[in-house]
Order: C-alpha cells, then structure tokens, then sequence
C-alpha cells in the first residue's frame, strides 16, 4: 500500500508543478506579443508622424562660355593689368580687351577670353561683387554666344517647395473650416425637416371674447 501511495503523491506533485509552471509561459508570452504589437503601433505612429518626402526640383540648365564681361572697373586700369590679374589667379587668359569712348578715355568696361570654359566660371565665383579701392564694386559676368542662353525655369523650378511643419500647420486651419461648414450644412438640414406648428383656427367664442376685452377696455376708458 506504501507503494501506490508514493505513486499517488508523485503524480499530484508533478500535475501542481504543470500547474504552476503554465501561468509562466502564459504570462511570457503575453509579455512578447504586447512587446510585438507595441513595436508596430510605434512603427506606425512612426510612419504616421513622418512628413511627406519632397522632391528637389531640378537644377535649370547651366550654359558655360569661357569669355566674361567686367564693368566699373577704374579708369587708370590698363589691359596688361587685367590680363595679369585673371591668369595669376584663375587660369590661362587667351585674351584680355579694355574699351575706350571716342575721346581715348577708358569706359571702366572690359573683356576677357580663357583658354577653358570652367575658368569662365570661376572668375564669375570670384570676383565678381568684389570691391576695388574699397568703394567700388566689380561686376563680372559670362558672355554667351547665340544658342547659349538656358532656358527660362519653370513655375515649379521657381516656388520652393514647402516644410512639412508649414504644411501641417497650413491643413489644420483647412480642417477647421471644413468642419464647420459641414456642421453649418447638418443644422440647416435639421430646420427643414423639423415639422411646422399649426395655427389654432380662430372660433366664435375666441372672436365673442375678444370683442366684449375690446368694449370693456372703452368703456373704461370713456369713464376714466
């Protein structure tokens, strides 16, 4: 009989052992599919909160030339100075032209040739805006030949494209509005639809009654 007991209380033992042992797992897994769905609400959110991707609209089409225009340069420069200043700090000049009034006298205009478009370019970068003697500003610019002009950019080339903070703050007024005008349309419909008082028909005793308030009201007056 000692035998089947401790047979008995075995079993028990390992069935409360089970027992004990399921709320754990339960409880794990409920821990990993709540840490699951809660990783993906917040990848949601994520995605929710993210504002649009704008493209950058495309760069206009640059038009290269390897001559340049300077104006308001100062009237005692001479050629070999331009000449000079360009090829020491841009690149290789092919050739540097100074023009002149009918009188001889400067015009503070001037032109110059590179031997390579992209030094064209670069003096353009670097000089022009720059001041001369401190009070003069050089104009720099590039000369392009016919068929050389880019083509005028277009509208959306031209409008920056919006922040998205801006265009969130722009759809809430937007919102707003919407939703009250559709409140506006909700309350008009209700007014039609509400169905209309009838007016109580006047009887004979009504008009009686009115007549004998009307002659007490006059005699009380003809007395007074």
């Amino acid at each position: 009989m000692s035998a089947p007991m401790a047979i008995d209380q075995s079993l028990d033992s390992l069935i409360k052992a089970n027992k004990k042992q399921r709320p754990g797992r339960k409880t794990t897994e409920k821990k990993k599919v709540s840490s699951t769905s809660k990783a993906k609400k917040a990848a949601v959110t994520g995605k929710q909160k993210a504002a649009p991707a704008v493209a950058a609209p495309p760069a206009p089409p640059v038009a290269t030339s390897n001559k340049i225009n300077i104006s308001n340069l100062p009237l005692d420069v001479k050629e070999p100075e331009i000449k000079d200043l360009f090829a020491k700090t841009v690149g290789p000049v092919r050739e540097a032209q100074l023009f002149f009034d009918s009188k001889g006298q400067s015009k503070g205009i001037g032109s110059v040739v590179f031997q390579r478009k992209e030094d064209a370019t670069k003096a353009v970068t670097m000089y022009n805006g720059r001041l001369i003697d401190g009070s003069r500003t050089m104009k720099v610019e590039l000369v392009l030949q016919a068929g050389q002009a880019p083509a005028p950019a277009t509208l959306s080339q031209r409008v920056a494209p919006a922040p998205a903070a801006s265009a969130g703050k722009a759809a809430a007024p937007a919102a707003k509005k919407a939703g009250t005008t559709l409140a506006k349309k909700k309350a008009t419909l209700r007014a039609k639809r509400a169905p209309r008082q009838k007016k109580k028909p006047v009887t004979a005793a009504d008009l009686d009654a009115q007549m004998e308030d009307y002659t007490a009201a006059g005699a009380a007056a003809a007395t007074a």
